[in-house]
């Protein structure tokens, strides 16, 4: 997910626009990462929750969907795989 997510910001830019009424870019981006994940699940189980597991130890995430502190998906101690 940080790879990815890196990657997406260095092609956009730093502004977070808003793309409908309902979704900014950054959820989209997040929204479809884990759409494509979840393709996967239904036929394997080794994808099975693999998008919660990224997102929940990314701060990005958190931030795009205005996670509270106490959110789930948004744990204080935060497991990263590249580092900060």
């Amino acid at each position: 997910m940080e790879v990815a997510h890196s990657a997406w910001l260095a092609s956009r830019g730093p502004r977070d626009k808003q793309l409908s009424n309902r979704w900014t870019e950054a959820q989209l981006f997040f929204i479809s990462a884990c759409s494509a994940m979840c393709a996967h699940s239904a036929h394997d189980e080794i994808y099975a929750g693999g998008c919660n597991k990224a997102v929940r130890n990314f701060a990005p995430f958190a931030h795009a969907f205005n996670c509270s502190r106490q959110a789930v998906l948004n744990p204080s101690n935060k497991c990263l795989f590249f580092g900060a």
